[in-house]
C-alpha cells in the first residue's frame, strides 16, 4: 500500500489557498502527510474452476480476491481549517478493495474460444472514512448570507458489477501459431462524489458567490462509465520470433501496445 503525500523539495505536500481582496491577497497554506502506513498485509485468493462438458467444451470459473487492511494517520499542520481544528491527526484504514468473479467459456469448434465474465468490485473498500481537508467559505441563501467554513460532505465509491465479453481464434501450421482477439466490457462509475451546503432550520442552501457549491459537485461526481473495446493480434513464427499488436479504446481514453519476443 502506497500514498503519495511524501511531498517534494520544498517539503511535505502543501495546498495553498490565495484570497484576493481590492487591497491585500491572504495566503494559507495546509500541509498533508501520511504516518506510520501499513506497508504490506495479508491477502488470499480462492477459486474454483470446472468442466461442464468433455474436452473443454464449456468450462466453468469463479474467483474471490481480499487483502487486509493497512492503518495509517493523516496529519494535517500549517493553517488548519477551522472545522478541523482538534482533528489535525486522524487515523483511517485502507486496503485494496475486494472483488469477485465467475466466468463461462466455450469452444464450440477447435481454435474459437468464446467466454463471458460478470466481476463485482467493492470500490468503497479503499478508505473506511472520507478525510476532508479543504474549507469554503462565500454566500449563500436568498439573501447572500456569509457562511463557513464548511467541509464538503464525501461520499465513497459504489460496489460495482463488471460485465466482459470476448472471443479468441487460434490458427496453427508448422511453422505459424496466429491468434486473433476481441473483447468488450463495461466500465462502471466509481469515484467519490461530494456536497458542499450550508443548514440553517429552513433547509439547505448552496454557496453562489464564488459558486463553491457548483464545482465542488462538477469535481466530484461520482465519475462516468465507459464502454472499453478491446482486441489484438499475435503471431509465433517458426517457434521463434514472436509479436503482438493490440488496441484497448473507450471515449476517455485509448491504449494502443505492442511486443517483440525472440527465443534462444
Amino acid at each position: 500500500m502506497e500514498l503519495d503525500l511524501l511531498g517534494d523539495a520544498g517539503g511535505v505536500h502543501r495546498i495553498v489557498n490565495r484570497n484576493y481582496s481590492p487591497t491585500t491577497i491572504e495566503t494559507s497554506t495546509t500541509t498533508v502527510a501520511t504516518r506510520g502506513l501499513d506497508q504490506n498485509t495479508l491477502g488470499f485468493v480462492v477459486g474454483v474452476h470446472a468442466d461442464l462438458m468433455s474436452g473443454g467444451k464449456l468450462t466453468a470459473g469463479a474467483v474471490y480476491r481480499q487483502t487486509g487492511k493497512a492503518t495509517g494517520t493523516l496529519e494535517i499542520g500549517g493553517d488548519v481549517p477551522t472545522p478541523l481544528l482538534g482533528q489535525e491527526s486522524r487515523p483511517f484504514s485502507a486496503r485494496v478493495p475486494r472483488d469477485a468473479a465467475v466466468g463461462l467459456a466455450a469452444r464450440p469448434f477447435p481454435g474459437l474460444t468464446v467466454a463471458a465474465e460478470a466481476q463485482w468490485i467493492a470500490y468503497g473498500d479503499f478508505i473506511d472514512q472520507p478525510l476532508p481537508i479543504v474549507s469554503y467559505e462565500g454566500l449563500a441563501g436568498p439573501f447572500g448570507i456569509p457562511v463557513g467554513p464548511l467541509l464538503a460532505e464525501l461520499s465513497p465509491p459504489d460496489d460495482v458489477i463488471l460485465p466482459r465479453i470476448g472471443i479468441e481464434y487460434v490458427a496453427s501450421t508448422a511453422d505459424l501459431l496466429l491468434a486473433f482477439r476481441l473483447g468488450y466490457h463495461r466500465e462502471p462509475a466509481r469515484g467519490v462524489t461530494a456536497n458542499l451546503s450550508a443548514y440553517d432550520p429552513s433547509g439547505a442552501y448552496d454557496i453562489t458567490d464564488p459558486p463553491y457549491s457548483e464545482s465542488v459537485r462538477t469535481v466530484y461526481d461520482g465519475g462516468k462509465p465507459d464502454d472499453r473495446f478491446s482486441g489484438g493480434l499475435g503471431a509465433t513464427v517458426s517457434r521463434r520470433v514472436s509479436f503482438d499488436l493490440a488496441f484497448d479504446v473507450g471515449r476517455f481514453s485509448r491504449v494502443l501496445s505492442a511486443s517483440l519476443f525472440y527465443r534462444f
